[in-house]
């Protein structure tokens, strides 16, 4: 009987039980695993591949035009055997070693720390390496690390992060926040997540949208192909007209490639002011693979887009990654941009020398290692190297 007694005991405890585990709304609504291979022309000008770090999707674009091939090389290709592309304008490649390793100066390291940031603006993004999102004391813990920036530039509003970030930036004064809209599969997905930040400013900052220097409205989604132009212009648009009343510029954020287009240079054109995603490490020209002249680089992307028709031009994302899966050798043995912490240092420096007079209009990528992203045939084993403060 006593046996019998503790069996029923044992099944009705083992039945009781509910095992679950998290689920994040973002991990459902954003399916960011959109890769596409191309091969790619190689012009005289900054042929200019500008890889999506802050999201979770990886693309790869250039100025040139792109075929896409039937699969993927084991190995990256930046040439095609096809006529380069006419320009007007050539810009020399510059005289490096084999390399390309350039020595810092001793103040700015990929362990510096955040109070060497200054005004500068850095990007940030919210997840863990199992693509879950970090808890509210983690992000925290973040963000105040982060003091130093003067901006920090968030993508979407997923992870509860605009409540736990908000707080944080408040007790910094002068720090300011550029907001991300990451739904733009629909015009209502992009108001919702606007009317999410109108409700995080009044909830966190009193109402007071002088911490918020802009909101952007996606993050290269023309360059992903997920939805045309004008589907995206009516969406920009919808989204200014509901956050005009709070004074805040709302601007979409793409490649050089796109703005510079006879299609796309009107997302430029309408948004509040240029906001451009630009890499260096990603150009296949070779022209930029001396990361001294990162801030050059930045630059002259800048100078490109004259035809947006505005006065302030935003590098929203940029930088150099530290490390790569695929060891030095493999990048210096094809004459590559070479990720080290070397070279990441020293693009940091040079896009902070570059920018020191208008330092708001740089933004640094990334706070931390990425350790959640994936890496493809284009991107050669270094998303995870992005890292900063690591």
């Amino acid at each position: 009987m006593k046996a019998s007694f503790f069996v029923q005991l044992a099944l009705a405890i083992m039945f009781g039980l509910v095992a679950g585990l998290p689920q994040h709304a973002r991990n459902a609504l954003e399916p960011r695993a959109y890769v596409t291979t191309t091969q790619v022309i190689v012009i005289t000008r900054p042929a200019v591949i500008v890889h999506v770090h802050g999201t979770r999707t990886t693309w790869a674009e250039t100025f040139a035009t792109v075929i896409p091939a039937s699969a993927i090389d084991p190995e990256p290709e930046f040439t095609s055997t096809m006529s380069p592309v006419p320009t007007s304008e050539t810009l020399e490649a510059p005289s490096t070693s084999e390399s390309s390793v350039v020595s810092p100066s001793s103040d700015t390291s990929p362990s510096s720390s955040a109070s060497d940031g200054d005004g500068f603006g850095i990007g940030y993004n919210p997840y863990n390496a199992d693509n879950s999102c970090k808890d509210s004391d983690s992000i925290a813990s973040d963000i105040n690390s982060l003091n130093g920036y003067g901006m920090i530039r968030l993508y979407g509003t997923d992870c509860n992060q605009l409540d736990t970030v908000m707080p944080v930036v408040k007790k910094f004064p002068g720090m300011k926040l550029f907001l991300g809209i990451w739904h733009c599969e629909s015009t209502d997905a992009a108001l919702g997540e606007a009317q999410s930040i109108i409700d995080a400013v009044n909830d966190n900052l009193d109402g007071d949208w002088s911490s918020i220097d802009t909101v952007s409205v996606g993050n290269e989604v023309i360059s992903r192909g997920e939805t045309s132009v004008e589907y995206l212009l009516a969406t920009l648009k919808a989204v200014q007209d509901k956050l005009r009343p709070f004074g805040v510029p709302v601007v979409t954020v793409e490649t050089p490639k796109v703005f510079q287009s006879k299609e796309g240079k009107v997302l430029c054109q309408v948004s509040d002011y240029t906001a451009v995603n630009a890499h260096p490490f990603f150009d296949p020209s070779k022209t930029w693979t001396d990361p001294s002249r990162a801030g050059e680089f930045a630059q002259t992307i800048e100078d490109s887009l004259n035809d947006c028709n505005h006065e302030r031009t935003v590098i929203a994302e940029t930088g150099w990654p530290h490390g790569s899966n695929l060891g030095s050798a493999y990048f210096i043995n094809k004459d590559l941009a070479v990720p080290s912490p070397e070279n990441h240092a020293a693009a940091i420096e040079s896009l902070k020398k570059a920018y020191a007079d208008h330092k708001q209009d740089l933004i640094v990528f990334s706070a931390y290692d990425d350790l959640w992203k994936v890496d493809t045939s284009e991107t050669m084993g270094v998303e995870h190297y992005w890292g900063i403060l690591n």
